[in-house]
C-alpha cells in the first residue's frame, strides 16, 4: 500500500474511534527512529510493541530484528490487528488491551516495549492499571520508549500522566521536541523500578 493510502487509512481509523486513537498522522520517520534508538540493527532482545497505529513503528522495528519471532505486537482494534496482521504475515499481533498485557502475553517478558498509547484520553485508573502491566512485561533492565504529543502535556490527562508514571519508573531521558511529526511531540523512555519500591 503506497504511503497515501497508508495515511488514509489511518485517518478513517482516528475518526471512526476518536476515544481511542490519539494521533491525526502516522508517526513521522524522525518519531520512529528516537522512539527505537536504542533498539540497533541485529538487536537480539525480545521487543514489545502496545498500540500498532499505522504499522509505521512496526515496520521499523521488524526491519531491524533479525527473527520476527522476537517481536510481539499488541492492538486493541480488531480491524487495525487484522490489516497489520496480513501485512506482516511472520509477526506475533495479539488483540486485546494493554490493561491485560499480562494475562496476553501469558508471563513472557521483555527487553523493550515501544508504546504508542494516547494517554492522554486515558482515566486516573486506566493509566495506573496500564503502568503496571508494562511493568510486569519488562525484564530487570528493559527499556519503555513512549510519546506524548506536545499539547497533551498541558492536557489533565497528560499531566496526569508525568505525575504517574515516576511511580513505576526510573526516568532514563527525554528527547528534544520532534517538530517534524504531526503533531510535535517528545520521546520518554524509562526503566522499570525494584518491585520492592512498587506500592502493593
Amino acid at each position: 500500500m503506497s504511503k497515501s493510502g497508508q495515511f488514509l487509512k489511518f485517518l478513517f481509523h482516528s475518526l471512526r474511534r476518536p476515544g481511542r486513537v490519539g494521533a491525526i498522522a502516522p508517526s513521522s520517520a524522525q518519531l520512529v527512529e528516537v522512539m527505537i534508538s536504542n533498539i540497533p540493527r541485529g538487536y537480539t532482545g525480545r521487543v514489545l510493541e502496545v498500540g500498532l497505529g499505522s504499522g509505521t513503528l512496526t515496520d521499523a522495528i521488524l526491519r531491524r530484528l533479525p527473527s520476527e519471532t522476537q517481536y510481539c505486537g499488541v492492538e486493541l482494534d480488531p480491524r487495525i490487528a487484522s490489516s497489520l496482521q496480513n501485512r506482516f504475515s511472520q509477526a506475533r499481533i495479539l488483540l486485546g488491551s494493554a490493561a491485560d498485557l499480562s494475562q496476553l502475553l501469558q508471563g513472557q517478558k521483555y527487553d523493550r516495549i515501544v508504546c504508542s498509547l494516547p494517554w492522554g484520553l486515558f482515566s486516573s485508573a486506566l493509566q495506573d492499571q496500564i503502568l503496571r502491566e508494562l511493568v510486569k512485561s519488562l525484564t530487570e533492565k528493559g527499556e519503555l520508549s513512549s510519546y506524548l504529543y506536545l499539547q497533551t502535556v498541558w492536557l489533565p490527562g497528560g499531566a496526569t500522566f508525568l505525575r504517574k508514571v515516576l511511580g513505576y519508573f526510573d526516568s532514563l531521558s527525554i528527547s528534544p521536541i520532534i517538530w517534524s511529526n504531526l503533531p510535535p511531540a517528545r520521546v520518554y523512555r524509562f526503566q522499570p523500578k525494584s518491585v520492592v519500591k512498587l506500592k502493593a
